[in-house]
C-alpha cells in the first residue's frame, strides 16, 4: 500500500500483479519520505515509510484509517487486477520456488495460499471497485505510463519500467499449460467468481 500526499494518489497493492515493482518505481522516483506513506517490503528492497504494518496488502477500508475523508475522496486511487487462472499459476511458482510441488497437488481447496489469493474485497465494496482505475495486468506498462503522465502529471517512461523489476524469474510457462482438468479450472472459478463476473475473465483468453 502506498499513499502519496506529495502527489495526491493512493495505490492499493494486490497480490501477484506486479505491485512490488510499481511500489518500488514510486518510492525510488516520485516519493517524499517526510510525508508519504508506504508499507514497503524487505524482500523487494522497498523500505517502510511513516507506517508500522506487517503486510503491504492492506484493504481499502483500513487504508481509510491512514487518511482523512477529504484525502480519500480527492486523491486518485488505483490498483491492479489479473486473470485469476494466471494469478494462481504465478502464486504457485512463487510459493514452490524453494520446495517443488506438482501443480495438481498444490491446487487444492485445502491450500490457504489459494483460498486467500482473491483481492476483490481489498479494493471493492463487494459490488464494484472503490478505486478510480483498475489496471489490467496484461496492459500494466502502457496503462501505468498513461496514468502517470496524463492523470498524475509525473514523467514515467518505458525505460524506467524496464529497469525496475522485483520477484522475477519464477514463472516459466503460460498458465494454460499447467491446468489438466476442468475440475482444476472450475476450482479457480469458485474462489474468484466476483472478479471473473465483473471483468468477464475467461480461461485461456489473454487480454493484450
Amino acid at each position: 500500500m502506498l499513499v502519496s500526499h506529495s502527489h495526491k494518489f493512493i495505490f492499493i497493492k494486490t497480490k501477484k500483479t506486479g505491485g512490488s515493482s510499481v511500489e518500488k518505481i514510486i518510492v525510488d522516483n516520485f516519493f517524499d519520505p517526510s510525508i508519504d506513506v508506504c508499507t514497503g517490503s524487505k524482500t523487494d528492497g522497498v523500505p517502510m515509510h511513516n507506517i508500522d504494518h506487517a503486510s503491504g496488502h492492506i484493504g481499502w477500508r483500513e487504508i481509510k484509517s491512514y487518511v482523512t475523508d477529504k484525502q480519500w475522496n480527492s486523491y486518485y486511487k488505483f490498483t491492479i487486477e489479473r486473470n485469476p487462472w494466471d494469478k494462481v499459476v504465478s502464486q504457485y511458482y512463487w510459493k514452490t520456488k524453494n520446495k517443488p510441488q506438482d501443480f495438481s497437488e498444490w491446487l487444492s481447496p485445502n491450500n490457504r495460499k489459494l483460498t486467500t489469493l482473491s483481492d476483490w474485497s481489498r479494493y471493492s465494496d463487494g459490488t464494484k471497485p472503490v478505486t478510480d482505475l483498475v489496471i489490467e495486468y496484461s496492459k500494466l506498462h502502457t496503462t501505468l505510463i498513461k496514468l502517470f503522465n496524463e492523470e498524475l502529471d509525473l514523467e514515467l517512461t518505458q525505460e524506467l519500467l524496464d529497469n525496475t523489476k522485483t520477484k522475477t524469474g519464477f514463472k516459466k510457462k503460460h498458465y494454460t499449460e499447467l491446468y489438466q482438468t476442468q475440475k482444476q479450472i472450475d476450482l479457480v472459478n469458485k474462489y474468484f467468481k466476483n472478479e471473473i463476473n465483473y471483468y468477464h475473465y475467461q480461461y485461456g483468453v489473454d487480454y493484450e
